[in-house]
């Protein structure tokens, strides 16, 4: 088993466990599909390692040994989440249960160019980090979403045209000043992730988040994943040029869309 194999079933693991109020070790190998000793390896690492799962006593049996019973414990650990906006930059620190510590809200000042709006954000994420009082190390990392074409091979920003940006790697701009990891993705397609885990999501696992606001998107989640098409940038429908014969320019350069119309 090559080390990506080993990664994805951990958080196929984890996930399952994530989503039941409990469960056993039994009940994951058989969802999984994994071996015994597998499972076994793997929550051992999650409780000892990670300590984002715990034992939580044992559960009846038919016959045999009762199992031991483990849940997701997400109370102790946290992680930030930035929205980088157009208009403004919104962050929060929130446990693993999605419960929120901390929130903050500064303006993005977009035509201050790309070098100071990052400032800013590093400025914001530390601020954060200091008002919540959570040690850096309960940190796990911070997720987040920017508007703009996400190229998620080179993680970077391919394109924004609300901001004016061009292969930005905010990744690495951001790791000069900000110590804990960092992953983002388009702001719609976290806006439907979120829906999947925490709204809609809970009935339906195929759907599409639409998002109105500066700009228009969507984000497609099918059945129980997000759809990123061929190189991670689908659901940009705001920049399909609806009216070819429309004087309305968009900040994308082209004149019709559906944006620009809107």
């Amino acid at each position: 088993m090559t080390e990506t194999d080993a990664k994805k079933n951990k958080i196929r693991v984890l996930d399952l466990i994530r989503c039941s109020e409990y469960v056993s070790r039994a009940e994951l190998a058989k969802k999984t599909r994994l071996s015994a000793p597998t499972i076994t390896r793997i929550v051992d690492s999650l409780i000892n390692n990670e300590k984002v799962v715990e034992e939580v006593g044992t559960g009846s049996s038919s016959g045999g040994r009762p199992p031991n019973l483990i849940r997701f414990s997400g109370a102790d650990k946290y992680v930030l989440a930035i929205d980088l906006g157009t208009t403004h930059v919104d962050g929060i620190v929130a446990n693993l249960n999605a419960e929120i510590r901390t929130e903050m809200r500064i303006p993005t000042f977009v035509e201050s160019g790309y070098e100071e709006v990052i400032a800013r954000t590093s400025l914001l994420i530390h601020d954060l980090v200091d008002r919540s009082g959570i040690p850096s190390s309960k940190i796990l990392g911070i997720g987040m979403a920017v508007a703009g074409l996400v190229d998620r091979q080179r993680r970077v920003i391919e394109y924004s045209p609300d901001f004016g940006w061009h292969d930005a790697d905010i990744i690495a701009d951001l790791r000069k000043t900000v110590p804990f990891p960092i992953v983002f993705d388009n702001v719609t397609r976290v806006m439907a992730i979120g829906e999947l885990h925490f709204g809609l999501g809970r009935t339906s696992d195929t759907f599409v988040c639409i998002n109105v606001g500066y700009g228009i998107g969507a984000g497609v989640i099918s059945e129980g994943k997000p759809f990123f098409g061929a190189r991670g940038m689908s659901g940009e429908f705001g920049h399909i040029v609806v009216d070819p014969f429309s004087d309305a320019r968009c900040m994308c350069g082209n004149k019709g869309c559906l944006e620009a119309l809107a």
